[in-house]
């Protein structure tokens, strides 16, 4: 009886958790729409924790997303849809084209430790 109510414990504990994770990742999505319709690239890449600032310059950055709005326009929804390894997966609906947006957070400070953009396969 007391590992069933140990059990439930945790399970209610990671669940409250993983709620909380998910709101920051959705408040994340929102600043990330918001930073990008307004081309402030500067402000996604202060998104970014130091793992993701060393792998994604600056300067590579601005030029990645300036190419996906150039391509693609300004992000007009995100819906979020599923989870794909500790990442929230987000339908993006551009001006022009449909994609997934991947983020993940990194627990420890709240910083993207992950942000994708990637092609929905055609059917």
């Amino acid at each position: 009886m007391k590992k069933g109510l140990l059990i439930i414990a945790l399970l209610c504990f990671s669940l409250g958790f993983s709620q909380t994770n998910r709101e920051s990742i959705e408040k994340a999505a929102n600043n990330f729409q918001t930073a990008f319709n307004a081309s402030d690239y500067d402000a996604i890449f202060d998104m970014f924790d130091s793992k993701m600032k060393a792998e994604f310059p600056l300067e590579r950055t601005k030029l990645f997303f300036k190419r996906i709005k150039e391509s693609r326009g300004e992000i007009k929804s995100m819906e979020y849809y599923k989870l794909r390894e500790k990442a929230l997966v987000y339908k993006t609906t551009f001006e022009k084209d449909v994609m997934d947006v991947r983020l993940s957070l990194n627990e420890k400070n709240g910083k993207l430790s992950g942000l994708y953009v990637v092609a929905i396969a055609k059917k």
